[in-house]
């Protein structure tokens, strides 16, 4: 499984001081150690859990199968929020006192101001850090923790919450969606089993609900995408809801999302084996495949990529980002856009790259060059191209120009060949 890329976005949204989160409360260095050691861990949190799903499956216990799947899911793509504020809370002698609860899934369970936490799922959280006492909490988003409470010097009692408000993780949207698919495909089939499923969560109806009306008046990339994750997170919250994939499956192939409208209809076909309309789903599933075969191999472009010399992995990375056949490359190192493609066949594109004054890599006569002939800026046409195996990206890129100053003309150019691994 591929998680540990997708968590650099959040990484660096980490360390600049929890960036995500809304609260007066101001994060301090060791608060920023402790939440990226608990994020570096989570990739691996991740596949233990899917393993321990598969054993438990094996055992023959599926509740646990189900529990660990979920779980994987949530730590990889979703966060959840209670509207407690846990980030302005007080530590205390007895735990952590609450302080600012909104109206929402918190305060619906009976959470109050001035509530003091004492554990979360039986793990005391009294001596824990803020941090740490937050992860402990917040760590499974599809499964709400039973928190004990104590309340005006009363007994410990205990409160769930039902589920929260969920989001998507806009920084792990490059995620290997394979491998969360695989994920929720184990869990529907041990649904398609059950004689009874659940009852379908409040917040999975509100969220196809939004994402029903997003894509009403969608037409943008952007307006699609936000219709998208409101389905896909309500899949998350009721992967049993066999209704839903057949409204996010005609969506995703109004949207031109071949490959997840069939993944949609056929998980729909799996939960409802003996559904009137199943013929002309599985008719839909048989037209959907070609396309879904190609758009397969354009997302094989996405994603996050190291950089390989002399056979061996860089800390430099860049990340690609597919909006059909345009691809948008942006360099870690410096956070900026480095250069757009346009994918020309399955394994190629003509990649245009944007050389400006600030760059290491050029020679400084040539950056005199750029900013006096091109306005501090200048692009030049290249290839990339993918191997047969589609996990190397090749680039030629350019490593030395010679420009004229007078007439701004480029006299010489050297190419080098640079190699990048997923």
């Amino acid at each position: 499984m591929k998680f540990r890329e997708a968590y650099l976005a959040a990484l660096l949204a980490l360390t600049l001081g929890f960036s995500s989160i809304a609260a007066a409360y101001t994060p301090t260095a060791a608060d920023n150690k402790e939440m990226l050691a608990y994020v570096v861990a989570m990739p691996d949190r991740a596949v233990a859990l899917e393993k321990a799903g598969d054993r438990a499956l094996e055992g023959g216990d599926s509740a646990t199968a189900i529990k660990n799947y979920a779980h994987a899911i949530s730590l990889i793509m979703i966060t959840g929020g209670y509207r407690i504020n846990f980030w302005d809370s007080a530590h205390v002698s007895q735990g952590w006192e609450l302080h600012g609860i909104e109206p929402g899934p918190g305060y619906a369970a009976g959470l109050r101001d001035g509530d003091i936490l004492t554990a979360a799922n039986g793990v005391a959280i009294t001596a824990l850090s803020r941090v740490n006492a937050y992860n402990v909490i917040f760590d499974d988003a599809l499964d709400p923790p039973t928190l004990t409470v104590i309340r005006g010097g009363a007994a410990p009692f205990d409160i769930k919450p039902g589920l929260p408000e969920l989001s998507l993780n806009d920084d792990l949207t490059l995620a290997n969606w394979t491998d969360v698919n695989r994920l929720l495909e184990k869990q529907v089939a041990l649904y398609a089993k059950m004689a009874t499923r659940p009852p379908i969560p409040q917040e999975a109806r509100r969220l196809a609900a939004k994402g029903q009306e997003l894509a009403k008046s969608a037409t943008t990339s952007a307006q699609l995408k936000a219709a998208s994750d409101q389905y896909k997170m309500a899949s998350f919250a009721a992967p049993w809801w066999a209704d839903l994939y057949v409204n996010y499956g005609l969506f995703q192939d109004a949207s031109g999302d071949a490959l997840g409208a069939k993944q949609s209809f056929e998980l729909y076909a799996l939960l409802n084996p003996q559904g009137r309309d199943l013929d002309v789903v599985r008719a839909k599933i048989s037209g959907l495949s070609d396309r879904a075969s190609n758009q397969t191999k354009l997302q094989d472009w996405e994603g996050w990529w190291s950089q390989l010399i002399n056979g061996r992995r860089q800390t430099t990375g860049m990340r690609v980002v597919r909006d059909g056949n345009l691809l948008s490359v942006t360099n870690l190192d410096k956070h900026t856009p480095w250069l757009r493609a346009t994918i020309t066949g399955d394994n190629t594109a003509q990649a245009i790259i944007r050389f400006s004054a600030d760059s290491s890599v050029l020679t400084s006569a040539f950056l005199n060059a750029v900013n006096k002939c091109f306005n501090g800026a200048m692009e030049m046409t290249t290839n990339m191209s993918l191997s047969p195996d589609r996990k190397q990206l090749t680039l030629i890129s350019y490593n030395d120009l010679d420009v004229d100053f007078a007439s701004c003309a480029i006299v010489r150019q050297e190419q080098s060949t640079m190699i990048w691994v997923k």
